[in-house]
């Protein structure tokens, strides 16, 4: 099924990727189900969702959240995508109206999956602001079933070139988590983007002390959402939950050859009903 176009203001060569933009994932076929309804059915929905391009509500209680991850200060070897001023202080209030956006739209989704990855890539998220999101992505839209769709409208290119980003694992996320209803909220142990020192366009796995300052932001997330169960994409997300006593499945983090399993463990989470339980101990 190809992603949708959106109505977003793009430039002549992002709307012909966005045209040409398809989801080629020979998995993607297969429609996942977690049980019961989206409780967007039980909301009221200003968002594109319904189809209908206009201004999505704007969720205050998001506004402390995105403030808290905008305020944090990381080492040389990390970028803070949301930061308020320095270099790119524009680029970083349109992440964080972009993250505001998004969880605007999950929120009338009303999410019962949290799906959390290592770290932010410098292709995807430290780009977009959104988790697992490349600006390819972000501005040309997901269809979801029933004729809805998000991402897309309203949201903004945080960058100066023409060029779009695509991510692999990116792809790959969302080829798979947009047929599962409701549709699971995305995030980050650590919500930053960790380099190699040096070379800002790399991308390294967190450090200890890095997944610790995550870590309060996995727990308000569980605050701000109805989420009832957790997964780990990948070694570190799992270690994070651990120490929280977040009780969580792991699945293969999609990169480096672990699509296939990576799609079969969603495949799984997605046919149990397990509600979300804090560890013993």
């Amino acid at each position: 099924m190809p992603m949708a176009i959106t109505n977003a203001p793009m430039t002549t060569k992002a709307t012909a990727f966005c045209r040409r933009a398809t989801s080629d994932d020979p998995h993607s076929s297969q429609t996942f189900g977690s049980g019961g309804g989206s409780s967007a059915s039980r909301r009221s929905s200003s968002s594109s969702l319904n189809g209908v391009d206009c201004t999505i509500r704007v969720v205050a209680r998001f506004d402390r959240f995105i403030d808290e991850l905008a305020r944090v200060e990381l080492s040389d070897r990390a970028v803070n995508q949301y930061f308020r001023g320095g270099p790119d202080a524009r680029g970083n209030a349109l992440r964080r109206r972009n993250l505001r956006r998004y969880l605007g739209e999950m929120d009338t989704i009303g999410p019962r999956l949290l799906l959390v990855g290592e770290a932010v890539s410098h292709r995807g998220g430290r780009l977009t602001g959104i988790a697992f999101t490349s600006e390819s992505l972000m501005l040309c839209g997901v269809d979801l079933p029933g004729g809805r769709r998000i991402l897309g409208d309203g949201y903004r290119k945080a960058t100066t070139s023409e060029r779009l980003s695509t991510e692999a694992s990116a792809t790959m996320v969302w080829s798979t988590i947009r047929r599962i209803t409701p549709l699971p909220l995305l995030w980050n142990a650590f919500p930053f983007h960790p380099f190699t020192r040096g070379n800002p366009l790399s991308n390294r796995m967190p450090s200890a002390a890095e997944l610790a300052i995550g870590e309060r932001f996995i727990e308000w997330l569980l605050r701000l959402f109805p989420i009832e169960r957790v997964v780990a994409i990948g070694n570190h997300a799992a270690s994070s939950l651990t120490r929280l006593g977040i009780e969580h499945v792991k699945v293969r983090h999609p990169s480096q050859g672990g699509k296939r399993l990576f799609v079969e463990g969603m495949a799984r989470m997605s046919l149990e009903r397990r509600p979300r339980r804090r560890c013993a101990g």
